[in-house]
């Protein structure tokens, strides 16, 4: 039997096609045929954070992002949407934070709690808010500053004093 270049021709653009689709959605970090289930976080500041970033408990790798949206009109939260690629129990008194990275990119920490009851699909995880490394290196910086000020006004005052003297 013998199949005409037409047909051979649309069934290669039917494949390109598939691919295509496919392998887009492998770069945004989706999988098409996998059963997954979606929790969500609320996060009052996701600075760093993008879809298709990773999602951790200790250091396992459980899912990817797939949404960052506001939670409403004047943006008192911004819903994250998570997709667990690992059938896991996470505790419902868990809480996830994002984790900035400092050469690649930031991801989500979760902290697993210690309840008999899991998070189900669909449900809300508590988060709570990290500091960043440079929040971190201010707050550590300031008080040696105002150290460092104090003792210099008081080298000032010396040296007057010792030049008042001669």
């Amino acid at each position: 039997m013998k199949i005409n270049n037409e047909t051979k021709i649309g069934a290669l653009t039917s494949i390109a096609i598939a691919m295509l689709y496919f392998g887009f959605n492998f770069l945004k970090g989706k999988t098409v045929m996998a059963n997954k289930s979606k929790i969500y976080a609320v996060f009052s500041n996701v600075e760093g954070l993008e879809v298709s970033n990773s999602v951790r408990i200790n250091g396992l790798e459980i899912g990817r992002i797939v949404s960052i949206d506001e939670k409403d009109k004047e943006i008192s939260g911004i819903v994250v949407g998570i997709d667990l690629k690992k059938d896991v129990h996470i505790p419902k008194n868990s809480f996830a934070s994002i984790n900035p990275g400092l050469i690649n990119s930031a991801s989500i920490a979760i902290s697993k709690g210690n309840s008999t009851d899991y998070v189900s699909d669909g449900d809300t995880i508590a988060t709570q808010e990290k500091l960043s490394l440079l929040s971190q290196l201010e707050k550590n910086i300031n008080p040696v500053v105002a150290r460092l000020d104090h003792t210099l006004q008081s080298l000032d005052s010396v040296v007057q004093q010792v030049g008042t003297m001669f």
